[in-house]
């Protein structure tokens, strides 16, 4: 009686690291899965981002444009501008702890 119930015991036993090991191995698949997934995606973002630094830069939109422009049309692109540094306007600003500044 002892073997044929110790025998009908060690399934038992055995059910839930074997679910356990079931689980894991799914969750394991599902991550592998994940990252080919992760993997074309970057692939596609690293040929858009060469692409778009490749290209010549183009002039920056108006100000007034600024609601109409697309974040992900206008990421990463290359723009041309001019400007002029005023010198008059100019502010020298220091953070605590700043080594430029000096002590009082």
């Amino acid at each position: 009686m002892t073997t044929t119930a110790s025998a009908s015991a060690a399934p038992r036993r055995l059910l839930v690291p074997a679910l356990v090991s079931l689980v894991g191995v799914a969750v394991l698949i599902g991550l592998g899965l994940w990252q080919l997934d992760r993997r074309a995606w970057k692939r596609e973002l690293i040929a858009t981002l060469s692409e778009r630094l490749a290209a010549a830069p183009v002039a920056l939109p108006p100000a007034a444009a600024g609601p109409t422009v697309r974040g992900v049309e206008a990421e990463c692109r290359r723009v041309r501008l001019a400007g002029e540094f005023l010198h008059d306007r100019e502010a020298l600003v220091y953070a605590i702890g700043s080594g430029l500044r000096t002590a009082p």
